[in-house]
């Protein structure tokens, strides 16, 4: 009698646990229900269904799938939750999202604005693998760019900016400064680093080569600390952003300054 009232218990459960995944994976439900705070309800809703669900390694990778989606943009769709079905439809070619996306087209079940559709929309992981985490830095890491040719990393930190070997994850180099901001040029020559040096703002943005590590040039004349940079595509300019509210345009192959907005 007992083992019978067990089994009849752990079919109830089977039953309740799939009744939470069926909402929480249907892009009306969670757009009508990601609302402001709602979003938060929902994210708790996956965590304990998942819990139920030991040996159903399919359901369960379908429920993190739709879990870090939304945690991914809950910046945008608790504020915008008509952007779920759309956000959900371009993730990926193919992919749990997508295909929930792609069946609501279908069915006619969503009316809303058309979708901007990418021939060639990247491959989503729904379960990614952690490949090698890159130890070298004793302080938080601000930022990470990644080079044009996908072989080098940069990691920026506020002791230290290193650059390592993307493949094997090896540490190449250091640069002897720290930074809030990194990015690569597009040839793959120079790195710029946007610094919170508020005792030195001469260096608060810095110019260093790529393969040998040498700093080449600090832009001089900054009136804050930088917490962003970037470099235009033909390599030519730096722009950087910085706490005073301003953005500056500077060249990058002598550093002259060259406009500020």
């Amino acid at each position: 009698m007992n083992m019978l009232k067990f089994l009849f218990l752990a079919y109830l459960l089977s039953l309740t646990i799939f009744s939470q995944e069926e909402p929480i994976t249907d892009l009306i439900y969670i757009q009508n229900n990601c609302k402001g705070e709602g979003i938060y309800k929902l994210l708790d809703c996956y965590k304990k269904a998942m819990e139920g669900l030991v040996e159903d390694l399919e359901k369960k990778q379908r429920l993190e799938a739709f879990r870090k989606f939304i945690d991914s943009n809950a910046h945008i769709i608790k504020e915008h939750p008509e952007q779920v079905i759309p956000l959900a439809f371009n993730r990926s070619h193919k992919g749990y999202l997508t295909e929930a996306a792609r069946g609501l087209l279908k069915s006619g079940k969503w009316q809303g604005k058309a979708l901007l559709v990418h021939e060639n929309r990247p491959e989503i992981d729904e379960s990614p693998t952690l490949l090698r985490t890159l130890d070298g830095h004793k302080t938080t890491v601000t930022s990470v760019a990644i080079s044009p040719d996908n072989k080098y990393v940069v990691s920026g930190s506020c002791d230290t900016t290193n650059i390592w070997d993307m493949g094997n994850g090896t540490l190449l180099r250091t640069l002897n400064g720290h930074s809030n901001s990194v990015a690569i040029s597009v040839d793959g020559k120079h790195v710029v680093l946007g610094c919170g040096d508020f005792l030195n703002l001469n260096k608060a943005i810095t110019i260093w080569d790529m393969q040998s590590g040498g700093l080449i040039r600090s832009l001089e004349g900054y009136g804050s600390s930088a917490n962003s940079v970037a470099i235009s595509t033909d390599s030519k300019y730096v722009v950087s952003g910085s706490e005073d509210n301003t953005i500056v345009v500077w060249k990058l192959a002598d550093g002259k300054f060259l406009t500020q907005y």
